[in-house]
């Protein structure tokens, strides 16, 4: 069985979607494009439903596709499993947030006094939320500009106040990996951060072999996987490398990941899927 691949256009602009395409034509897989519209969505005419399927593109296709569903897998995804109050639960030993809460966003706002005293750390806290959804993204916020950030996101990006976010103590990342996972071993990986300078293309490719290690450790720490194929981050601290976070294959950034090896193993989990439809994440 060999499945289909759509990749989405104008996405990731250090060109991986265009080189994945290459790639996919070369191995005599067939792949074909679509756009999405925010708002209106995407047409899923390129294949019949029910086929074979594999997408990759950004967080608002996935989503959409998850939730049509005209493909299998379409998308690996399992927001329960994604969300850190569920992952930390497995891997929170490993976690760069070794000590953190769970506070719905209002909340964090009333008891910012008491959250600063416990996790600040001259004046400023780490927020990110608890879903997987990046309806705002992870960042240090002070507090002399919470509540612009607050009111700001509140307003402009309607986030529900009700929903939790994680508090923790700021850290120092001196840098970012970023490593993809299939049946529990890692198969490829990019350094893709060094400080606050982002890296993409071949200056993103190859990774650090104890980063590697470490990931491998996580992924084997335990009979749990979120998913069968996923992205799994590792930040490199001043005492060694802690776990970041993990997220769907299907709307990762890939950096400099071996785009081949990665098309090869999401083929081969996409196919099996498909074959034993019975087959049920955990």
């Amino acid at each position: 069985m060999i499945p289909y691949w759509l990749l989405e256009t104008d996405m990731f602009l250090e060109g991986n979607p265009q080189r994945m395409f290459e790639i996919l034509r070369g191995m005599n897989i067939p792949v074909k494009w679509t756009k999405y519209v925010p708002f209106e969505g995407a047409s899923f005419e390129q294949f019949p439903a029910g086929e074979c399927v594999v997408v990759y593109g950004s967080l608002n296709l996935a989503t959409h596709v998850a939730k049509v569903k005209p493909w299998t897998p379409g998308v690996w995804t399992n927001p329960h499993a994604l969300r850190c109050s569920t992952y930390l639960c497995h891997w929170g030993g490993f976690s760069v947030q070794r000590d953190y809460a769970l506070y719905p966003l209002v909340e964090i706002r009333r008891l910012l006094p008491e959250l600063l005293e416990r996790f600040g750390d001259d004046g400023r806290l780490f927020l990110r939320p608890n879903e997987n959804d990046k309806s705002f993204s992870g960042t240090v916020i002070s507090e002399n500009n919470f509540d612009r950030w607050f009111d700001q996101n509140s307003r402009c990006y309607d986030l529900d106040l009700t929903s939790l976010a994680l508090v923790a103590r700021p850290q120092k990342i001196l840098s970012e990996h970023r490593f993809i996972v299939a049946d529990g071993v890692v198969i490829t990986g990019s350094k893709y951060r060094v400080g606050d300078t982002l890296l993409d293309g071949q200056d993103a490719s190859g990774f650090d072999t104890s980063a590697r290690d470490f990931a491998q450790k996580i992924a084997r720490s335990t009979a749990w996987q979120p998913l069968r194929i996923y992205a799994l981050d590792i930040a490199e601290l001043q005492n060694g490398y802690a776990f970041l976070e993990i997220g769907s294959v299907n709307s990762c950034g890939l950096y400099g990941c071996d785009l081949r090896i990665f098309i090869e193993h999401a083929s081969r989990i996409a196919a099996e899927d498909w074959e034993k439809p019975q087959r049920v994440q955990r």
